[in-house]
């Protein structure tokens, strides 16, 4: 068991104004830290709701009966009976949105994603998590009841959770985030994620041809499985089908979890890998024929960008987010966008040689890369579907015009041989460098490694070095260089 994680509450006892009408109704619970072990070892910390009025005793998300009010359950938190207090959610017309694992821990921040949402629902109220690492959004919501869960990370847990008079409690910290006055409606962002992340894409396999039609259509695949002998076929074709639709791997898995019985039922005791597999092959393939390369399996995870009108900076931001994941050679230079390219160059005597030089990053360039670095979709009005396209002009001309705003790497410019950086330290690997701000290319020549920290003989075989290069100059006579180096070698002995 590790040791119990801290918890991050506010003032309890007076909770933000947007909060205040919510202590009036008898909807309240509390929770306590509960370790969950593993059958085959391990656990993890876990916060079921307890009774306000009974705290010993766990609460029911859809039963009224164990719901208490405010004060009984801001009293059991005062008496050390309880780590905090939350809301009964179910009948209430409120809705939430949490952020999960969205703090950057080694900058206490929002991570680039989880700030995009944080300034989308600026109008709200939000509040830090009692884990200290989420955010949460609350808001009013008369729509149908809902939650839905979408994992960006399966490994630690990042992404959104959304609620919406459903049968589950919400923690409440009072550690607000910015200054709301009075909870506003909420149903329209909830349902603008909803779309955002459940978007249809017509991409890869389509399940109504992917094989023989055993059942009518994929919920009964989903639900019931398939005759032994087409299940492997038809399992890869529901992956391709939901793939195609832009969910992801973590968001299929979970889908298919739900059914113990059905597709996955051959695939039970490694559904997540076997989900990963065949997603990663639809998303190599998709890749390759909407980029003309070939995908590299070890490459980053290929992101889903919906364009949707009226969100033109979100778009642009993971645009850029997608661009810089992308690992090309593009900086910021003198206001501009930038990348290095290998040009032929006339040099002395008339020849030919070749060189590195900086060229401005032309749109049609920044489309084509875009299309590259995210897979960009658009809902089509006539098909009621969600398309794939290229990355549109329109976000290439804004990303350009971001002039002072970019969170591209700064580059002072080209430099073909190992340098010493202002602190006096060498810098001798290729590529760019991010104390000088500096790009280091090799024209083809090979340098011998530099010592870090040179001593005498470091300083006299230099120094024989040079002498040997300008021997041959005419100011220098025979008796010089054989000075030099005879002092040369009385130094060393």
């Amino acid at each position: 068991m590790t040791q119990k994680p801290r918890t991050y509450n506010g003032d309890l006892a007076n909770l933000p104004a947007a909060l205040a009408p919510l202590t009036e109704q008898r909807r309240w619970v509390n929770w306590s830290w509960d370790w969950r072990a593993r059958k085959n070892g391990g656990g993890k910390w876990t916060k079921p709701p307890r009774q306000a009025h009974a705290p010993e005793q766990f609460a029911k998300s859809d039963d009224p009966a164990t719901w208490g009010t405010y004060e009984q359950a801001l009293d059991n938190v005062t008496a050390g009976r309880a780590n905090g207090i939350g809301f009964a959610l179910k009948g209430s017309n409120i809705g939430a949105i949490d952020i999960d694992h969205c703090v950057d821990p080694r900058e206490d921040k929002l991570v680039s994603w989880a700030e995009q949402l944080h300034e989308e629902a600026a109008y709200a109220y939000q509040e830090v998590t009692v884990s200290g690492g989420g955010l949460r959004i609350i808001g009013t919501a008369d729509g149908p009841e809902i939650h839905r869960k979408f994992t960006f990370d399966r490994k630690t847990g990042a992404g959104i959770e959304l609620y919406r008079n459903t049968a589950r409690y919400i923690t409440v910290s009072g550690l607000e985030m910015g200054s709301c006055a009075a909870l506003p409606p909420l149903d329209e962002f909830i349902d603008r994620l909803i779309a955002r992340h459940t978007g249809q894409a017509r991409d890869g396999l389509d399940f109504n041809h992917a094989a023989p039609q055993t059942f009518n259509n994929y919920d009964d695949i989903i639900r019931n499985g398939a005759p032994q002998g087409e299940r492997s076929e038809l399992f890869q074709a529901v992956i391709w089908h939901f793939a195609g639709k832009g969910r992801t791997a973590e968001e299929i898995t979970d889908e298919l979890a739900q059914y113990p019985n059905g597709i996955a039922a051959k695939y039970a005791d490694r559904l997540h890998d076997e989900v990963t597999r065949s997603y990663e092959k639809w998303r190599a393939g998709a890749r390759s024929r909407a980029t003309g390369s070939v995908a590299d399996g070890s490459a980053h995870p290929w992101p889903q960008i919906f364009v949707t009108p009226g969100e033109l900076p979100r778009v642009v931001n993971e645009a850029e987010d997608a661009l810089l994941a992308l690992n090309r050679e593009i900086y910021q230079r003198g206001g501009m966008i930038v990348r290095p390219v290998l040009s032929d160059l006339k040099a002395a005597d008339n020849r030919d040689t070749q060189g590195w030089r900086l060229i401005p990053m032309t749109r049609p360039h920044l489309v084509e890369t875009l299309t590259r670095a995210a897979r960009f979709l658009k809902y089509d009005g006539r098909s009621k579907d969600w398309v794939a396209i290229d990355a549109p002009d329109k976000i290439a001309d804004a990303y350009l015009a971001r002039q002072g705003a970019w969170k591209l790497p700064r580059l002072s410019g080209i430099i073909n041989t190992p340098f010493i950086r202002i602190d006096g330290s060498v810098c001798e690997k290729l590529g760019y460098d991010h104390a000088s701000e500096l790009l280091f290319k090799s024209d083809g020549q090979d340098f011998p490694p530099i010592p870090q920290h040179p001593g005498k003989a470091d300083a006299l075989e230099a120094l024989k070095a040079v002498v040997s290069l300008i021997s041959s100059f005419p100011f220098v006579s025979d008796a010089d260089r054989s000075t030099a180096l005879e002092q040369i070698q009385s130094e060393r002995t």
